[in-house]
């Protein structure tokens, strides 16, 4: 009877051990699009000016050099963002603005009452300024490839920037 009575506490004590001490919130729970650069013949770019990349007059970006990529916010309710690149070469006076648009569905992501609520994303559409015969403005970007629509937790890319600036 002693020993019975000592496993069945034994026991006991190893189960409300065990429901205590696990969680399976991701270590990483930041839902960020990933977005390479590359040159017009499809080798990767390292902007080695500067980049600058703003949401609705905020700075989500601010002065990149030497980066071959990026993760970039994308909005938890909105059906699109609206991105502006700003990129001036060295020895610029004006710096090169273009707009990417990335349609996007949201899908709220649950994992358990201890994890922060996450959004997922699924990029629907992109779309970019494009140069128009009687533009006056300069663009950097030549063209934008959706790669990977999935916006989640993974780190893969999503889109592939070509850059004209560098033709």
């Amino acid at each position: 009877m002693k020993h019975t009575l000592l496993n069945t506490i034994l026991l006991l004590f190893v189960a409300v051990l065990m429901s205590c001490g696990s969680s399976d919130c991701p270590l990483t729970n930041t839902v960020m699009q990933k977005v390479g650069f590359y040159n017009f013949d499809g080798s990767q770019l390292t902007v080695d000016d500067t980049l600058t990349v703003m949401v609705s007059d905020s700075v989500i970006l601010n002065r990149l050099t030497g980066g071959t990529s990026v993760r970039l916010p994308m909005s938890y309710s909105a059906p699109a963002d609206t991105l502006v690149f700003c990129f001036t070469p060295t020895g610029a006076t004006m710096p090169a603005t273009d707009t990417i648009v990335i349609n996007k569905t949201n899908t709220p992501h649950f994992v358990s009452l201890d994890c922060a609520r996450s959004m997922f994303h699924t990029i629907t559409a992109v779309s970019w300024s494009r140069r128009s015969p009687n533009d006056t403005y300069t663009y950097a970007i030549d063209s934008v490839a959706l790669i990977n629509p999935e916006v989640n937790y993974d780190e893969k890319e999503n889109l592939q920037i070509y850059f004209s600036v560098y033709h």
